[in-house]
């Protein structure tokens, strides 16, 4: 019989990867297509805050053929989410979180994720904000994918941005800012952008 999981830490969301999320829970965001549409979503549970479990050194696994069971020793883990959307056809998942780097290691990154599904589409991007202690490693180092690109300037719609983060899906296309979050997703068909 394995011992229980044994706390052994904490790790808060650094400042700089809170920056990332300039949400209060309370707001409501309007979209316009380029025909003048309006989409608008709101947060449906406001801000979700949470505490995971970040493993960091595994105690003990069971044996068994089916579901083994594991025990670690692990560091509280501050979580921080915000899921928009609206009864129709949107939705949206944005927030930050840590994560150990290595298994058996107290390494740790903190990253933005941004998931957004509209219709029959879906896209989703990463940034890394955050290595606790600080070291270089990228999305890939970590077995996550899609990862935000920084660029200059975005114009959807006619509406410029600045300093956007862009991530391309299959058949969505992100755009994302540190000061305004979500301006922006393309389809094959539609471009949306924050009014």
């Amino acid at each position: 019989m394995c011992p229980p999981d044994e706390k052994v830490g904490e790790i808060d969301l650094h400042k700089d990867t809170k920056s990332w999320l300039p949400y209060d829970g309370t707001e409501t965001l309007i979209f316009s297509d380029e025909s003048g549409n309006e989409l608008s979503i709101t947060a449906i549970n406001g801000k979700e805050e949470s505490i995971d479990m970040a493993c960091v050194k595994k105690i003990c696994t069971e044996p068994d053929d089916f579901d083994p069971n594991s025990t670690c020793e692990f560091y509280d883990s501050e979580a921080i989410r915000f899921t928009f959307g609206n009864l129709d056809n949107f939705l949206a998942d944005i927030g930050c979180y840590s994560e150990v780097v290595r298994p058996e290691s107290e390494e740790f990154y903190q990253a933005l994720s941004v998931t957004v599904s509209y219709g029959n589409t879906i896209g989703s991007g990463r940034l890394l904000t955050k290595t606790i202690p600080e070291q270089t490693i990228t999305l890939a180092d970590v077995n996550q994918d899609n990862p935000f690109t920084l660029i200059p300037t975005v114009t959807l719609n006619g509406q410029t941005y600045n300093e956007v983060l862009k991530s391309e899906d299959v058949n969505l296309t992100i755009y994302y800012s540190k000061s305004q979050g979500l301006v922006g997703f393309e389809t094959d068909t539609e471009t949306w952008n924050l009014k």
